[in-house]
């Protein structure tokens, strides 16, 4: 397994509505992209994720559209808690490999928000969690 982080923030206490984990990631993979993103990202993405940072930059572009790096999706796992929400999403890259994101969301304004994502490139479906995972789970700052 190889595993690519993107961005890690510590977590805030907010309470986040259990339908909307699954719900946001579907708004984030309907609506934003790459000609938008520089306008749009504060729906989707949190302030403690994006901060001060120039929006403008490619690279960030590209850390912030993670999603394109997901032909398929295979399944969902969300899972909630007293401060944030999780949720992984299962599914296949465009050479058909297995790959994870593990999302946590907060909730800022009355939708969830993306506080941190962790991309995982997987050799096999077996390894598909099967339960939502956030990465500061795993992830020691």
């Amino acid at each position: 397994m190889v595993r690519i982080s993107l961005i890690l923030i510590m977590a805030l206490s907010f309470s986040v509505n259990s339908a909307s984990l699954t719900s946001a990631y579907n708004d984030y993979l309907k609506g934003l992209t790459f000609q938008n993103i520089e306008n749009n990202y504060s729906q989707y993405f949190s302030d403690i994720l994006v901060g001060d940072v120039d929006i403008s930059d490619y690279y960030l572009k590209k850390q912030l559209m993670f999603k394109e790096s997901m032909r398929s999706i295979d399944e969902l796992n969300e899972t909630l808690y007293s401060n944030y929400g999780c949720l992984t999403v299962n599914g296949f890259d465009f050479d058909n490999q297995p790959m994870s994101f593990n999302i946590e969301y907060t909730k800022e304004s009355p939708r969830a928000l993306i506080k941190a994502v962790d991309v995982l490139l997987l050799e096999s479906k077996l390894e598909f969690s099967n339960k939502a995972v956030c990465p500061k789970e795993y992830i020691v700052e």
